[in-house]
């Protein structure tokens, strides 16, 4: 965690985070066991850290909202089907965000995996996106075989000049690829607002922070809401 707060001062384990959703749920009046959750992170398996939530919910969650980088990939569509399966009387949680990896020598962007004997990149998505952003190579308007990172990579290019003046490329990037799946995630709720008729739903949003495979990974809270529909 020391290493993790030098990036991250706010970081919290995910057992930690555990204990704030149930604290947030109660205030509201909302039964855990009334409530199940989505996420929205990237498909990497690292990510699978944050399953341990699971027993908090109702439900065989999470319902994946997420794609490459974390984005909400799954659009209305999917947010309207996750809608559908609210307990009667219940509520929702939704924690989504970009994730990155921190070695335990502090570098970011990469994590050592179990049985490699190397660092790997995390998130890979967003570490291509930033290789074509510095090369300077405009990615195509569509790419059939590759849709959800030629989304990344456009995002990431439009704001290629703050990636190349940036003193960390990979910290800069996450917090952009932040920035665009907390504004999609509240357009989704607020588009799809009739489905979640006489439901709560809580929004969590950040950064999952990886560490090493033997280590507990930790999120980084960026914003909170609820949207009372009840």
């Amino acid at each position: 965690m020391e290493v993790i707060k030098q990036h991250y001062p706010e970081a919290v384990t995910i057992r930690s985070l555990a204990e704030q959703i149930i604290r947030d749920l109660n205030a509201q009046d909302l039964s855990i066991s009334k409530t199940i959750w989505a996420t929205s992170l990237c498909a990497d398996e690292a990510n699978n850290a944050v399953n341990i939530l699971s027993v908090l919910f109702a439900g065989n969650g999470p319902f994946n909202l997420g794609g490459m980088s974390g984005l909400p990939f799954i659009g209305k569509t999917g947010l309207l089907a996750f809608a559908s399966h609210i307990p009667t009387n219940g509520g929702a949680f939704i924690i989504y965000g970009p994730h990155i990896g921190i070695t335990n020598e502090g570098e970011l962007g990469k994590i050592r995996r179990d049985e490699q004997d190397s660092d790997s990149n995390c998130c890979g998505s967003i570490t291509l996106g930033v290789e074509v952003a510095k090369a300077g190579n405009k990615p195509s308007e569509v790419d059939r075989l590759d849709p959800q990172q030629n989304r990344v990579e456009q995002i990431l290019f439009a704001k290629r000049k703050d990636i190349l003046n940036a003193v960390d490329p990979m910290k800069t990037a996450t917090e952009i690829i932040y920035k665009r799946t907390h504004r999609r995630i509240h357009e989704m709720i607020e588009l799809t607002e009739e489905a979640f008729k006489g439901t709560l739903v809580y929004t969590m949003g950040g950064v999952l922070v990886n560490s090493n495979w033997d280590k507990e990974d930790s999120f980084e809270v960026r914003d909170v809401k609820f949207y009372d529909f009840r």
